[in-house]
């Protein structure tokens, strides 16, 4: 199976280091992340009501991938070797 989230934190002064994350339930692809992050962000300046947040979350679950299979695995390798080369450059 694909990475679906993947947290890199950045120290000044030291190596980068990568944060396991436990799944809890379901999986989200990396652009329904970035949709449920923007949801919590607003959540927090008080902006939807409960039920609209609630709302949006069923509809983020229920988004389509943006791209075919072959399109999303070219995708996870360029993100790979990003990674890679910010912990690991030489």
């Amino acid at each position: 199976m694909l990475p679906t989230y993947l947290v890199v934190a950045l120290e000044p002064g030291r190596p980068a280091t990568l944060e396991p994350t436990r799944q809890l339930r379901g999986v989200l692809r990396l652009d329904q992340t970035a949709a449920l992050f923007e949801v919590l962000k607003a959540a927090e300046r008080g902006e939807p009501s409960p039920e609209e947040g609630s709302r949006r979350i069923l509809e983020i679950v229920d988004m389509r991938p943006r791209f075919g299979p072959s399109v999303t695995i070219l995708g996870h390798v360029v993100l790979t070797v990003g990674i890679c080369l910010v912990l690991q450059p030489t």
